[in-house]
């Protein structure tokens, strides 16, 4: 339970208005994360194979990131989760160490959500990144990998693009636009 202490500077309801926006970045990130609550059929989660739009993806001989997405929030909610899958074609595997936003002040992690035995949902930051491995590739999704957006300078609203930076020991950086899009 979160414990609260009054602040005389800070008005209850300033306080109560911040938890509430807490909770609903939680839920909405919780039910995006979740299989089969709020997923919308026809625009499921596509795989590698996959055609996306030029503008979301980013190719260098070694890696391919392919339907870079940005989840769309309510407006206040400085708060996100970004989507992509990345194809290594190099025949050695390569390690995604860090993941930037360009251009806005913030920070990204890279995260995993996973549930265990009882059914609890838990996320994790994983600080020492993840190993895509050679000739394959590695979907960052609801529910699994993603990649956490935090401390936006503004809410990301569907139809924006966001320019995320993803840095590999071996590949170097590359730069992507992100569409921002609602309901992923």
């Amino acid at each position: 339970m979160l414990h609260l202490t009054r602040n005389p500077a800070k008005p209850l309801s300033a306080i109560a208005n911040r938890r509430i926006h807490i909770v609903l970045t939680v839920l909405a990130l919780a039910g995006a994360s979740m299989p089969g609550v709020g997923c919308d059929p026809q625009n499921s989660t596509p795989h590698a194979n996959s055609q996306t739009n030029s503008a979301e993806r980013s190719e260098s001989p070694a890696m391919e990131i392919q339907n870079a997405r940005v989840r769309a929030v309510p407006p206040g909610v400085r708060v996100s989760a970004a989507y992509v899958i990345i194809k290594n074609n190099s025949d050695q595997p390569d390690r995604l160490v860090a993941v930037h936003i360009a251009g806005v002040s913030g920070h990204a992690e890279i995260h995993e959500t996973t549930v265990d035995d009882a059914g609890v949902m838990r996320m994790r930051e994983l600080s020492a990144g993840v190993t895509i491995p050679a000739k394959d590739a590695v979907d960052f999704t609801p529910g699994g990998l993603h990649i956490m957006l935090m401390g936006l300078r503004r809410e990301p609203q569907a139809g924006q693009t966001f320019e995320l930076e993803f840095e590999f020991e071996r590949a170097g950086r590359h730069t992507v636009a992100a569409t921002v899009v609602a309901g992923d």
